[in-house]
């Protein structure tokens, strides 16, 4: 646990040569464990529930919705979440072809 508090507040750092690699470390470690939930669900007796577990996982999707609602904050900032949402959709969109 004392990694992951180290890692949040290495993601929280204003110093952006800090902050990158932090942010790294954090995509790579949740990738993995992302990728091992879903691969549970191929080696277990109840698929429905490691399911259930595996959609607490949840989404980004809201988390940058709410950045463009937000009534207060940078342009800039709107700009790069409408950027990642799109980003996401169009992925979505190549993998369902």
């Amino acid at each position: 646990m004392c990694e992951i508090a180290e890692l949040v507040e290495r993601m929280r750092s204003a110093d952006l040569a800090i902050q990158g690699p932090a942010l790294q470390e954090a995509a790579r470690v949740a990738s993995t464990l992302v990728g091992e939930a879903v691969n549970a669900l191929s080696t277990t007796s109840n698929p429905g529930l490691i399911a259930e577990h595996v959609a607490l996982f949840g989404s980004i999707v809201p988390l940058l919705e709410g950045l463009l609602g937000a009534e207060e904050g940078e342009d800039e900032l709107k700009t790069y979440a409408a950027t990642l949402l799109l980003h996401l959709a169009i992925e979505q969109v190549l993998v369902s072809c």
